[in-house]
């Protein structure tokens, strides 16, 4: 173990930040020595003397072993953790050291054990609340609450079997603000009064200790909404009951919960004063003993938020392992000294009739709207204030609660440990490639402090609102395979953390390059592979001689795709598209073009598609075959991916049908154009022939038509015949 000394009497930083603290601090004051216990309704203004505070050095040969105490405190935000040592007394005085463990570790002299116990203790005669204070009226919905309430009817719950060892911690993210809706619960007050009811309203809630008591209320779902009483013990958390966090009779945890420290009401019925305002718990701590299904032992719980209370940063000291002679207790019952929705803070006083090494039993008065409220002791000689247990129980003889022990000390440090994590700032400097990769884009930009992670989006359009979802990574870079080539896209970055995600970043565009394929006309089909996903092939073709071409499709494994057709000269400007014009669900393009280059993209027409497909383009002859009234034509497509086109010319306008029939071709597909055009498309047939050749009956105006036929898959050639006719 790392100890440290002070040198030559000089306190280290960490007791100067107290100095500084108490100096800041004007007359700091204690509560009048008024026994064990506290009087809410005085405040003293009587300075504790430093020699009565009993400490003194620790010897060299202290046995840090065995402390009598251990004490954990948030004092100006900052966490601390102390051992007390007894050291017996001097002239009737108590005396004992400090070693302290966190945030350093060292063992104290007198005067800096005296710093900190003064900077323990320190308090205002009147912290004012902070401009979120709010004003109710006793009648508002939200306060009209039930009480969480647990009434001891089987004493076995007593003597539960405890499990050896430390308690584990569980918790689970909390819902919104509190709101009032679902289903109302109504049902008995239950009142715990052991003989006369004592308790005393409080009054000063801006006066510590009273300002860090904390009204809840919280959401049980399909249950109902209820009310209960919890301490601030952090800036950042509340410490309670386990059953105002958990439930377990459902076996689910709270939904919503809603913290309002110093709440006061002056008067019965009267105005309900929040001066600090409320938070909602952003996250649920227990342990698994009480998750799953322990009895009160494990009746702890907390609740975390992420913006402190203005002007709350010292909290009452928390103490394991005491054995209390009598202590002090507060919270928010409904039902008290006549009142039957009462919304004061209350403190109670009595002996404690029962410890157990988990439980504490007591007089002191509470009832329903206690459950989660401080139980603390309070020593008149040294002023000092301690929490020992959590309210959690009542019953006709005594109430009670779980203290606080060795066994669940780490579980109650590592909450008091708990920050927030605020979101991050949005990442700067996002930059995507631009044709740097033929098989991605890659985005880069400069993190954020705090970021555990990135998100990366992008659109074709700049509109982050819409923009797709494209993963999540640790760091820069991201490189997104799935993009189509030569497609702008914008991109976007956010940054993440277990708080939640920044704003979207400032956009960067970037695209991926294309691959271009020389497809001649007139040449091979070209077998064609749509991988991986959002992949795209890109083609060009040099048309020297204008006239008309057709460019056509056959499904391999692919079986729908889109064909886009650009130029002349350039990638970018569209000339037409085709969806499902061809065989099956796949394209075909005829256009009339001009010499130039032209380029070609095919796609799937789902973003799921990938496959082979089949591509051909050849220029259709100026003047093709006669196809006569009534005259048999042999036709023959010589290979794979071959077009035979006819014309006929219609004098009278009527009904007219074009038919094929099978030679070696035993599945053709038919286009008409015209009239006196081979690029308007009429129509186009599949299997209306002789099962499966092609057929087409139409009505037909005066004029020259045209009739193309290819194979209806890609790889098929053959003979055929086709004959015009009319009735």
């Amino acid at each position: 173990m790392i100890r440290k000394r002070f040198v030559s009497g000089v306190p280290g930083l960490w007791v100067v930040a107290l100095c500084l603290a108490l100096m800041a601090v004007p007359g700091w004051t204690w509560a009048d020595e008024i026994g064990s216990a506290e009087n809410p309704d005085k405040v003293g203004v009587k300075q504790l003397p430093a020699e009565e505070l009993g400490v003194t050095d620790c010897p060299a040969s202290l046995n840090e072993a065995a402390p009598a105490r251990i004490v954990m405190q948030i004092i100006n935000n900052t966490f601390y953790k102390w051992k007390e040592y007894d050291l017996g007394s001097v002239n009737g005085k108590s005396q004992f050291c400090i070693v302290v463990e966190e945030p350093y570790q060292m063992k104290l002299l007198q005067k800096d054990a005296e710093v900190l116990l003064k900077a323990s203790q320190q308090w205002l005669k009147e912290a004012s609340g902070s401009d979120e204070g709010l004003m109710l009226d006793a009648s508002d919905p939200i306060l009209s609450l039930p009480p969480r309430e647990k009434f001891l009817s089987d004493e076995s719950k007593l003597s539960a079997v405890v499990a050896p060892g430390p308690d584990t911690a569980t918790g689970l993210a909390a819902g919104g603000p509190f709101q009032l809706a679902g289903k109302t619960v109504t049902g008995p007050s239950l009142q715990t009064v052991i003989g006369t009811d004592d308790r005393v309203r409080v009054t000063a809630t801006t006066t510590y200790p009273w300002n860090s008591a904390c009204y809840l209320g919280i959401t049980v779902p399909g249950v109902g909404n209820f009310r209960g009483a919890g301490c601030l013990v952090t800036p950042w958390m509340v410490l309670t009951a386990g059953h105002m966090v958990y439930d377990q009779d459902t076996n689910q945890w709270v939904s919503a919960m809603t913290i309002a420290p110093g709440q006061r009401q002056d008067t019965a019925g009267g105005v309900v004063t929040q001066p600090y305002g409320t938070r909602s718990a952003s996250w649920l701590g227990s342990n698994t003993g009480y998750t799953g299904g322990g009895g009160f032992e494990y009746d702890y719980g907390a609740a975390f938020f992420n913006t402190p209370f203005s002007g709350l940063t010292t909290f009452v000291p928390l103490q394991f392992d005491v054995v209390p002679g009598s202590i002090n207790t507060t919270g928010y019952p409904r039902e008290v000294k006549g009142e039957t929705n009462s919304l004061a803070q209350w403190w109670s006083y009595g002996p404690v009739t029962y410890v157990s090494s988990r439980l504490l039993r007591y007089t002191a008065d509470t009832s329903g709207g206690n459950s989660g409220g401080r139980v603390w002791i309070y020593n008149s000689s040294t002023g000092l204030r301690r929490q020992v247990a959590v309210h959690a129980f009542g019953s006709t003889t005594s109430n009670g609660g779980p203290r606080l022990v060795s066994a669940n000390l780490a579980v109650i440090q590592g909450w008091m440990n708990w920050r927030p994590v605020t979101p991050p700032a949005a990442p700067t400097n996002v930059q995507a490639t631009d044709g740097t990769y033929n098989d991605k884009v890659v985005v880069t930009w400069t993190g954020s402090s705090g970021a555990t992670g990135y998100r990366i989006y992008r659109n074709t359009v700049n509109n982050s609102s819409t923009a797709l979802y494209r993963g999540q990574v640790t760091a820069s870079p991201f490189s997104d395979f799935m993009v189509e080539p030569g497609l702008t896209h914008y991109y976007w970055v956010k940054a993440i953390n277990a708080s939640g995600a920044s704003g979207f970043s400032l956009y960067n565009t970037g695209y991926r390059r294309m691959l271009y394929t020389l497809l001649p006309i007139a040449g091979s089909q070209f077998t064609g592979n749509i991988t991986p996903l959002y992949d795209a092939d890109w083609y060009y073709f040099n048309v020297v001689t204008p006239g008309i071409y057709v460019i056509q499709t056959w499904a391999g494994t692919l079986h729908d795709n889109i064909m886009y057709l650009y130029g002349p000269n350039t990638a970018y400007s569209l000339i037409a598209w085709n969806d499902d014009g061809g065989p099956g669900l796949m394209a075909n393009l005829t256009r009339s073009l001009s010499a130039g280059r032209y380029y070609i993209k095919v796609k799937p027409y789902w973003s799921s598609g990938t496959g082979t497909y089949y591509i051909r383009i050849e220029g259709a002859p100026s003047v093709p075959p006669l196809l006569a009234l009534n005259q048999t034509v042999n036709g023959l497509l010589n290979f794979a991916g071959d077009t035979d086109t006819y014309r006929f010319v219609v004098t009278t306008p009527g009904t007219y049908t074009i038919d094929t029939n099978a030679g070696t071709l035993t599945d053709s597909f038919m286009f008409l154009y015209g009239p006196n055009s081979q690029t308007l498309f009429i129509t186009s047939n599949d299997d209306y022939g002789i099962d499966p050749m092609a057929r087409i009956t139409r009505t037909l105006s005066a004029g020259t038509y045209y009739v193309r036929i290819i194979a209806y898959y890609g790889t098929a050639s053959g003979s055929f015949t086709i004959r015009l006719t009319s009735p």
